[in-house]
């Protein structure tokens, strides 16, 4: 880690009820950014597709109006959306990961992604597009094929989206990429308890095993297209993965702590030794396709 990087620094994650009105959740997400500014919030975490709203539907059926909104809402990064951000994170002096559908320019055809962008005082730092994708998001984006990791004066950050956190090699990739931080948008539904006790597992595993701060930030509350009821439960997870901070299920709200993404010394907790005991030389089936 840099020797200018601060010894700790203050995160924060949101849990929002976004609608589908990209106005409206700009608006949304501007508040959220002066009220985590007035907490001393320096690394602040919104939800998967905070800017224009999650899918309508979960039965992977084609809607042609959640097709249109989402063709015609979704922007390039950067772009008008995108640009806006980065004049508020420079006026209050922040860096922000948030959640958005992108639309890039191919020479055929213009495609679709989930995405996470990273704004930060200086401007856009960069975009990490989501890699897992669920049956009924497959109809609407392309997967991303990355897992990027980006300095920023707080931390290395690497990002995963929501159905990424289900895979540990998302994380133990970006955490061998050195990542220090990893943020996690979700539109992680209340679906049963079983959805939620895995929501639940999923990012205190991914900060365990590879002993990193996590980040994961949900929508929460119904939506106001379709059947989708999101969890909320943003919450901040230590390196041991303990909780630390985290909003009430249901509810909107900020969940803000002190965090300290030093490298890991082995002596001081049994978690250390999960990076540094690998024995990469005998998991050479990891990285091929699963055979039934």
């Amino acid at each position: 880690m840099s020797s200018s990087y601060p010894t700790s620094f203050r995160a924060a994650v949101a849990a929002l009820k976004v609608i589908h009105d990209k106005a409206h959740n700009l608006y949304k997400i501007r508040e959220t950014i002066e009220v985590a500014s007035k907490e001393g919030v320096q690394l602040l975490a919104l939800p998967e597709c905070a800017l224009q709203g999650f899918l309508f539907h979960t039965d992977g059926r084609i809607d042609p109006e959640e097709a249109s909104y989402l063709w015609h809402n979704s922007e390039p990064i950067p772009g008008p959306s995108t640009l806006q951000v980065a004049e508020w994170t420079a006026e209050f002096g922040i860096t922000i990961v948030f959640g958005l559908w992108e639309q890039v320019q191919y020479p055929a055809t213009p495609i679709l992604y989930n995405s996470a962008v990273l704004i930060g005082p200086e401007g856009i730092v960069g975009v990490y597009r989501k890699v897992h994708q669920p049956t009924e998001e497959s109809h609407h984006y392309t997967p991303g094929s990355e897992w990027p990791v980006f300095m920023t004066p707080l931390a290395k950050i690497g990002m995963m989206i929501c159905y990424d956190q289900c895979f540990p090699e998302a994380g133990r990739e970006l955490t061998l990429r050195g990542a220090e931080v990893l943020v996690n948008p979700n539109a992680w539904p209340a679906s049963d308890q079983a959805s939620n006790d895995r929501y639940d597992f999923f990012g205190r595993a991914r900060a365990a095993e590879n002993s990193r701060w996590v980040l994961q930030s949900n929508l929460v509350g119904p939506s106001d297209k379709g059947e989708f009821v999101y969890l909320g439960q943003s919450r901040i997870i230590a390196p041991n993965g303990i909780v630390v901070a985290e909003t009430k299920a249901g509810e909107q709200g900020l969940a803000v702590a002190d965090i300290r993404p030093t490298k890991f010394d082995p002596t001081r907790a049994r978690s250390g030794w999960y990076l540094q005991q690998r024995v990469p030389a005998l998991y050479p089936t990891i990285g091929k396709p699963y055979k039934k």
